[in-house]
This record gives structure tokens, sequence and C-alpha cells, in this order.
């Protein structure tokens, strides 16, 4: 069996995207099978990735409706003998096969990382606007004529699809994100207490993950504990206008800006606590990598999220935008470590038990068969 991934998306740092494909490019191979890989763009870690199957640069996977994306795949796949199209990051992709000719020559399964944009809250006004009319129905003809399987990372998402149309019932799978190594040694909860406290998050700076609302509750926090420290990874457009919220806000001093880290496991094990105050997430995997250190959580209340967080860390869940509301949930694990010992004891006890990397490329390598076998 070869399987071609073809991904529209190529970032700086590869993190819990090359995780994972390397998981399933190794377990593939140790089962004599083989995984090719297309990005868009070339990246430094397609060398790490190259050690699981072949990494190539496609440059027409950024247009694949108006370049020679369909050619280019045809030939790649005769090339390569492929068996299995396995696509992410844009539904252009399975689109562009659907609408060009030979569209089932290739069983494809297409791997959903976040809810479709026409179904988000707010992206029409009713469920049969003219836009949402329209992407039901390209939806619907890439369902029939080209995609085998619809892979979910969260329920949310399938609930989505499938509430509007968008798949067949018996295509849907649901396959939430996973960790592969564990981190080993003792977490930053159960570090110095004399030091300061350090207040952590990972995350893009994008208008979704909202950093304004961290910086806001931050300042809060300070007001008690004003030693406290907040550990920002991440860069993106935000980052610029949280920098000067922080000034603004009179907080500066007490917050760090480290930009992207090549090895996020160094930031978390200076975190005491972990925040992710973001609006919207297809599966939070920065908050199950918290959550592997052993790091008590607080984050948005969002569907995907209590997905990720067992029922009774809940309490640590806020509402999205509410500066005061995280600010008080913060403050509550900053002023008892115990408290935040416990939780973090259980944050990384569900890891261990339900997200588990083993489990998900099972899963996907099994869906394949059945893909295969169905044919």
């Amino acid at each position: 069996m070869h399987v071609l991934h073809v991904l529209k998306f190529s970032p700086p740092f590869g993190g819990g995207m090359v995780e994972h494909l390397s998981a399933l490019g190794e377990a593939a191979r140790a089962r004599g099978d083989a995984i090719t890989y297309a990005f868009p763009q070339r990246q430094p870690w397609f060398e790490e990735l190259a050690r699981h199957g072949e990494v190539l640069e496609l440059p027409e996977i950024l247009r694949p409706l108006r370049s020679g994306f369909r050619g280019r795949r045809r030939r790649l796949c005769r090339e390569r003998s492929v068996d299995i199209l396995h696509m992410h990051f844009s539904f252009a992709l399975p689109l562009a096969l659907a609408l060009g000719p030979g569209s089932g020559t290739y069983p494809v399964v297409y791997h959903w990382h976040n809810v479709p944009r026409a179904l988000l809250p707010g992206a029409s006004t009713t469920p049969m606007h003219p836009l949402r009319f329209l992407a039901r129905g390209l939806a619907r003809l890439g369902d029939r004529r080209v995609i085998c399987r619809h892979l979910t990372v969260s329920r949310e998402i399938r609930d989505a699809l499938l509430a509007h149309g968008w798949a067949a019932a018996d295509k849907v799978e649901h396959c939430p994100n996973a960790l592969g190594r564990l981190p080993v040694g003792k977490s930053a909860a159960d570090a110095d207490p004399v030091r300061d406290i350090v207040v952590g998050s990972v995350a893009s700076f994008r208008p979704q993950k909202d950093h304004a609302t961290l910086l806001r509750a931050f300042a809060g926090v300070l007001r008690e504990f004003p030693s406290a420290r907040l550990a920002l990874v991440g860069d993106g457009p935000t980052r610029k206008a949280s920098e000067t919220l922080s000034r603004e806000l009179g907080i500066e001093g007490r917050v760090s800006f480290l930009g992207i880290l090549a090895d996020p496991a160094a930031a978390y094990r200076t975190f005491d606590v972990f925040v992710l105050s973001t609006h919207y997430e297809g599966h939070p995997l920065a908050l199950l990598e918290a959550m592997s250190h052993g790091l008590p959580v607080v984050a948005t209340d969002l569907p995907s999220v209590r997905e990720v967080v067992p029922e009774a860390l809940r309490e640590w869940l806020v509402p999205g935008r509410d500066p005061e509301a995280l600010s008080r949930a913060i403050s509550r694990l900053v002023r008892d470590r115990e408290l935040r010992r416990n939780a973090g004891l259980l944050a990384r006890k569900t890891v261990e038990e339900q997200f588990r990397m083993e489990r998900w490329v099972e899963q996907v390598l099994g869906i394949y068969r059945e893909v295969l076998t169905s044919r």
C-alpha cells in the first residue's frame, strides 16, 4: 500500500503535524507500506520527515483549482503506484479532483482539522443562505465523486458536517489528535515553590487565539500576585498588537514574547499554569501537550476543548472574551500549589489513557485498509 499525503500547509515549525506524520510513516514502513508527503513549500523539517517517507515540494497545492495540480497529482500517483490520496487543510484539494475528469481513479481520504468556514457562526444568516447553499452543493459533489472517508479531529466538526449535509454519515470517522513520546521528569508544578509563578501559553498570534483577553486577564492576576510572569510562545500577525497592548496595560516587564521555538517542550517545563484563550479550536493539540507535562490548564469553554479536558477539570473552563473570568481562574491556581499539582496530575493521566499516538496510527492505518477493501 502506498499513500500520498497532500497538505496545503508548510509552517516554519512542523510541531505536532510532523510528529503525527512521522509516526504514521514509521508504522507504515514497518508493515511494508509506503507514504509520500507533498507540501506547497520546502521547510527545514523536511529532513526529519524524510526519515519516514519521501517528501516533495509541490507549489501547485496552493491553487489546486487554477494550477496544474490535477495533472501533477496524476503523474505522481502513476509514477509511484499510489493507492490512496490523503488530503489536509484545504477542501479545494479534493474539490479540484471532483471537478476534473477521472475523479474516482484514486480513493481519497479527506482530513478535517477545522469546521468549514461556511459553517462557522456568522458565515451566513440562514442555513439556506446562497453561499451556504453553494458550499453544500460543492461539498456533496466532493463527497459523492471523490471522498471515500472524512476524518474529523473533533466531534464538533463531525456533527457540523452531518448536520449540514456535507458528508454521508457512513463515511465520517472521528479521529482526534494524539501525542507520541510523553515527557519524563518532574513538571513545573513540582518545582521550587519559592521562584516566581509562570503562566504560559503556546499559540500562534492570530485573531482567533485572542491574546488580548489573556493579557487583560494577566493584568488582573498581577494585582494580587505582582511577581507572576507570563510567557507567550508563538508568532504571527497579531503579535505586534499584543506587544503594544502589554505596554498600554503597564505589564510589559512581566510578559515575555518568546517567538517560535524549535523545542516547545523546554518552555512547557518552565510553566506552572497553561492558558488557552482561543475563540475556536479544531482540536487543541497545544492543550494536550501542556497536559502531558502535568500542567493544570485554563481554557475557553469550547466543544473541542471539552473533548480533551476531563469532567473533573472543567471548572477551569471559562467563557470566551471574558478577561475577568479568565483572571479569576488563573489566580486560583497561582494561589494554591497543591491545587495546581493535583490538576496537573489528572491532566497527565488523561493524556496517557486517551490520547496516545499508537492508537491514532492504528486507527488511520485501519481506515486505509477498509478503503482499499471496500473498493
